[in-house]
């Protein structure tokens, strides 16, 4: 088969890869290190393993496709990682996480290569998407089917106390808010683009969603968004208004105490303000373990959540992209994913500042307006660094795709 006759083939994969991706159940740390394997991941070895065999071939065959542009700091990003479990706390997790997320980097790099031309890369768009509304919709189920499940927690969202999360699949109120904010973007573009009434309803459905959710992540990060998707499809009247009525709130008194207290979800100032204790974990992990293990880290994915946080329940994870990788993969890991990420930025940046009046200029505009959202994320979440966060990789292949093309007309 050739590259350009393999997309229904890969596309196959990503469903694979999808289902491998859902979260059964919640595990706490402790058995998590006891039970690595338990039967309710049994279905994500199985999906990884598949994908691994029937991608293999196809990746040996074309294996300078995975340092070409971007995907080289992906590549050595995620390698990296890899060989961080020569000396990880758990080097087997290590090891099996950090390939999970290269595999699904090199099932992105080859959709892109078999994405003949921009439609059917739009296809590939169009697949995450809607994967990622179908996760929205299970989050809607099961708020009906089982809201005392759906709302459970000490938080108050504007509509009752406790955030609303996934069911099932287990999906946290953070990420519901992300995924609500990014569709709600596109949505947004879909709608400049078209003027079709069903993506105004849509938006509707994904900010009623953010709210209930209450990630504040999300919703900054969709803040952040909004204003790149207004600037680049220059609407400044828009932009103009927003940041009038936004100045006018925050310059009332009353405004920002109600604003503030509205951002708190019931919590404690102090609380807020150190982003749920986030802080505290930190600084614990800061003055304990990276100033004295800076360059390489104690292996990733498994030093947060099995050294840092092997006496605090209830976390999986740093809750910070950054922090998680300078602890697991040290100040090497820190700078790879910087210039990774500035890479991703910077083609997705100048190809929208380009483009402006090409038909498929929204498609590239929505996209960094995701890759903002998950930046801003990426600060207290794990956004950038797991297989699973799909949106991340929605993003890297779009900014193979712009190099890809690059490269196609500067030798032609």
């Amino acid at each position: 088969m050739t590259l350009n006759s393999n997309f229904k083939y890969l596309r196959t994969l990503w469903v694979i890869i999808f289902i491998s991706g859902v979260v059964v159940v919640a595990r706490e740390t402790g058995e998590a290190q006891t039970t690595p394997v338990s039967l309710t991941v049994l279905h994500r070895i199985f999906g990884i393993f598949l994908v691994s065999i029937l991608l293999g071939g196809m990746v040996l065959k074309r294996i300078k496709l995975t340092i070409k542009g971007p995907m080289l700091f992906f590549t050595l990003f995620a390698v990296w990682q890899i060989i961080s479990s020569f000396w990880s706390v758990m080097p087997l997790w290590t090891a099996y996480r950090s390939y999970e997320y290269l595999l699904v980097g090199l099932l992105t790099t080859f959709s892109v290569y078999s994405s003949t031309n921009i439609n059917t890369f739009i296809k590939w768009l169009n697949l995450i998407y809607i994967w990622i509304a179908f996760l929205l919709f299970t989050v809607w189920v099961g708020a009906f089917v089982e809201p005392e499940q759906a709302f459970a927690g000490e938080y108050v969202s504007i509509y009752r106390e406790g955030l609303l999360s996934g069911v099932f699949p287990k999906i946290n109120s953070n990420s519901v808010s992300a995924y609500a904010g990014a569709l709600g973007i596109v949505s947004i573009s879909r709608w400049y683009k078209t003027n079709n009434v069903k993506w105004i309803v849509a938006l509707f459905i994904c900010i009623i969603t953010m709210l209930l959710a209450f990630g504040r992540s999300g919703i900054f990060g969709f803040m952040f968004a909004l204003l790149v998707l207004l600037v680049f499809n220059r609407k400044y009247k828009t932009l103009i208004t927003i940041t009038f009525l936004f100045v006018i709130i925050l310059i009332s008194t009353n405004y920002i105490d109600i604003f503030t207290e509205f951002m708190r979800r019931g919590q404690r100032v102090d609380q807020f303000w150190h982003f749920t204790g986030r802080l505290y974990i930190w600084e614990y992990a800061y003055n304990n373990y990276i100033i004295n293990e800076p360059l390489i880290g104690y292996g990733a994915y498994a030093a947060g959540r099995f050294l840092v946080l092997k006496d605090y329940v209830g976390w999986s994870s740093l809750h910070s992209t950054w922090v998680e990788v300078i602890v697991g993969s040290g100040f090497i890991g820190i700078v790879l994913l910087t210039i990774l990420t500035i890479s991703i930025f910077k083609k997705l940046f100048v190809k929208c500042k380009d483009a402006h009046g090409e038909w498929a200029h929204n498609y590239y505009v929505e996209v960094l307006c995701i890759f903002t959202l998950l930046l801003a994320r990426s600060i207290v979440s794990v956004s950038l660094i797991t297989f699973n966060e799909y949106l991340f990789f929605l993003c890297l292949g779009t900014s193979l795709f712009v190099f890809k093309n690059q490269q196609k007309y500067k030798y032609k």
